[in-house]
């Protein structure tokens, strides 16, 4: 890989809400060492993309076709497939997967600089020391099929919610195993990363491979990519570490606030973005990263 490539970034965003957030986002992001690719779920409403897009006027940009996203659906494993399919068209030396909900908390100098020295890392959470991946308790998101789990919309207890439920316990019943038929050692972590160019490749083709075992699965997206890496041939130049900064201690995660601003941008120097923030719970802390981050970058540039 050449080492232009190596220091160009693809910025891959799924996005479903807080429009006036995302614009301030793709303005930290405007960079021209960087290709932005962003899918907008296909139920949201109230936006431009054309308006959307104005804010990007450095780096490349490409809007991919939408598809509609619920929460612990494969559709989120697919939605990702989509963009990194979409992102490899071109070589970058790092693909990141960041949500409309997640910041940087460096300039884009200090982020192109920290993983030009990492040109060859790939940066995800794997967690194997963690108890879930100790004891595997999380196999049952692979185990059995979760049918209806791309149409419940969020609605947990309502019909579909209870065939579901009683789906489930025929399954269980039957003794549907699925993971153990797959042939994987199955890994749970952070479905956020930054992976380099070859890693991305793997991930597309070995999902061609195992799109059925993650196929009908729930909360899958934090599975799939650790367990595919872990396999791969580029298992040994993974990081244990997704380079966010999120906080579990006091929320599920915790949506950050202006309080935290300071705390944000002394973080240590291997998180690169942090997550998560809400225009609706706190719009300062945004407007302030933002200006921050643009204002300093432009004092060094002079």
């Amino acid at each position: 890989m050449s080492t232009e490539s190596n220091n160009w970034h693809a910025y891959m965003i799924i996005c479903h809400t807080n429009f006036d957030q995302l614009k301030l986002l793709l303005e930290m992001l405007d960079d021209r060492r960087n290709d932005i690719y962003l899918h907008i779920d296909k139920k949201a409403k109230g936006y431009s993309v054309d308006e959307i897009c104005r804010h990007v006027k450095n780096a490349g940009i490409t809007v991919v076709k939408p598809m509609s996203v619920s929460w612990g659906g494969d559709s989120q494993i697919r939605v990702e497939i989509r963009l990194l399919k979409e992102a490899t068209k071109t070589v970058h030396g790092h693909y990141h997967l960041i949500s409309g909900m997640d910041l940087p908390i460096k300039t884009q100098d200090e982020i192109h600089r920290f993983f030009g020295e990492h040109g060859d890392t790939d940066f995800v959470a794997m967690e194997k020391d963690n108890p879930h991946n100790i004891n595997k308790d999380f196999l049952y998101r692979v185990d059995y099929y979760y049918l209806f789990q791309n149409r419940m919309k969020g609605n947990r207890d309502g019909r579909l919610a209870q065939l579901q439920k009683k789906h489930l316990r025929r399954q269980n019943k039957r003794g549907v195993c699925r993971s153990k038929k797959s042939g994987l050692d199955f890994v749970m972590g952070s479905n956020w990363f930054s992976i380099t160019h070859r890693t991305a490749v793997y991930l597309l083709e070995a999902f061609q491979r195992y799109r059925r075992t993650f196929r009908y699965t729930i909360c899958a997206d934090e599975v799939f990519l650790q367990t595919l890496i872990a396999a791969s041939p580029y298992a040994d130049s993974v990081e244990d570490n997704n380079l966010r900064m999120i906080d579990w201690f006091r929320g599920n995660p915790y949506t950050f606030r202006e309080e935290d601003f300071d705390s944000l941008m002394n973080a240590p120097q291997d998180k690169m973005f942090a997550r998560k923030f809400d225009e609706r719970t706190d719009g300062k802390i945004i407007r302030k990263i933002h200006d921050h981050l643009l204002k300093t970058a432009q004092v060094v540039n002079k």
